[in-house]
């Protein structure tokens, strides 16, 4: 089993990586381990189906979040949601989801029917979409085929968000010992695309401010769904297999696998490096040397759209996929920075590019994941129309790389609250 994140990896890098199943967090599978990782126990809560009625209503929290089940379910108990159905619509999605509170179900049938219908499609390589209170962060798991959402991007009122787990989250403090630190936003017209609501917020909002945000979430984890279940390979997999079975025994078919072996990476720097950022390893006198500007200098002139693409084959292919799509259905560009690591204050770009996907080798590789995910849906006039790449100003601040000409005197830095950088720029992408 795999765990594909976005990410649950700095929770089970905590001495739990030995644990099978995490592949897509950066170990390969072995045999003879069963049933949930423990951190995914500890999420684990009652939750109930969206719709009582739906056919699948009653093995959804069975089958998918279940902290006492061994093995993973068959597909004739719980199949994939393409399997049953050729187009999904928001009606067949939201039969499949379950949660921890009614409000996430209502919340998220708000956003699915803003959702452009080509990414309504990509859940059909799931086979139920979870939301918990203690769901923190958004993830995928390849032993029950379903996605996990955390609720922080659905709540709209206080009370709503009163009931989810707002624990700070540790991995922005990985890789201390390096002097530089991988940074994203997405931006639209020289601003950040989507407003920032930081824990001590106590008002509401609306679905306008939730809808690019989980838009963009969902382009990630239904890629990953999408990566291990091509849509092309659903109508060939047998329901007597498990959905474990089901997904290790096309292995050679994964999309991040044939995209490997086609375009492969070239770094032979940054695969380590992005241990460190994302997996918290300790690091080498050499990694401890190269500044900001030496780091992205390394990373330049290979095919990854991100640093997080360097650390599985899974994140590569799902990072790729987010960018575009993001571009291609709701109009945002991706900054993405490889900056100095101040104590406090503003940060300072070492290395950096707006809109990395339209740069001549990263289009290709997003192209063939985009193609596979996708199909049935033709994108050609979407990647014609990126934007050219343009470079974030070294040694300026990244709040003032929101306009990288740097001719701009107006800069609103979308947030509930005034900060100099948003945590979420220092997370791990996904």
């Amino acid at each position: 089993m795999r765990i594909a994140c976005s990410s649950i990896l700095p929770l089970l890098s905590l001495g739990l990586l030995s644990l099978t199943g995490l592949s897509a967090c950066g170990d390969a599978p072995s045999a003879g381990d069963a049933g949930l990782p423990k951190p995914l126990k500890a999420m684990v809560e009652p939750v109930q189906p969206a719709v009582p009625t739906a056919p699948y209503a009653g093995v959804l929290a069975d089958c998918a979040f279940n902290a006492s089940r061994q093995t993973s379910c068959l597909l004739s108990t719980l199949p994939f949601l393409g399997q049953d159905h050729g187009l999904v619509s928001v009606d067949q999605i939201m039969a499949r989801v379950a949660t921890s509170k009614p409000w996430m179900a209502q919340r998220l049938r708000d956003v699915l029917q803003t959702l452009p219908p080509e990414l309504l499609q990509m859940t059909r390589s799931t086979t139920a979409i979870l939301i918990g209170s203690k769901v923190r962060p958004s993830f995928y798991y390849s032993g029950t085929g379903a996605i996990y959402l955390d609720p922080d991007f659905l709540w709209l009122t206080p009370e709503e968000r009163a009931t989810i787990d707002l624990t700070p989250d540790a991995r922005g403090a990985f890789g201390a010992s390096l002097q530089f630190r991988s940074i994203w936003r997405y931006v639209i017209d020289n601003d950040y695309a989507y407003t920032y609501y930081p824990p001590s917020y106590t008002g509401s909002r609306t679905l306008e401010d939730t809808r690019l945000a989980l838009g963009r979430l969902l382009a990630h984890e239904l890629a990953h769904a999408g990566d291990f279940v091509p849509p092309q390979t659903l109508d060939t997999l047998p329901r007597t297999q498990t959905v474990e079975d089901a997904i290790d025994g096309q292995a050679t078919q994964w999309i991040s696998t044939r995209l490997r072996a086609a375009q492969p990476l070239s770094s032979t720097v940054w695969p380590a490096l992005a241990q460190v950022l994302y997996k918290d390893q300790k690091t080498t006198a050499e990694q401890r040397s190269y500044s900001p500007a030496q780091a992205g200098s390394l990373l330049e002139p290979d095919r990854a759209s991100d640093a997080y693409g360097y650390f599985t084959q899974f994140e590569d292919a799902a990072m790729l996929a987010e960018e575009v799509l993001g571009y291609c259905y709701y109009g945002m560009q991706r900054d993405w920075a490889v900056t100095d690591r101040p104590s406090s204050g503003d940060y300072t770009v070492g290395w950096g590019v707006r809109g990395r996907v339209a740069e001549p080798q990263v289009q290709s590789a997003a192209r063939f994941v985009v193609q596979e995910l996708l199909p049935a849906v033709a994108l050609d006039d979407c990647f014609a129309a990126l934007p050219a790449p343009v470079k974030l100003r070294a040694g300026a601040t990244w709040r003032s790389n929101l306009d990288p000409s740097g001719t701009s005197t107006a800069s609103s830095a979308k947030t509930a609250e005034p900060a100099s950088i948003r945590p979420t720029d220092l997370l791990p992408p996904g």
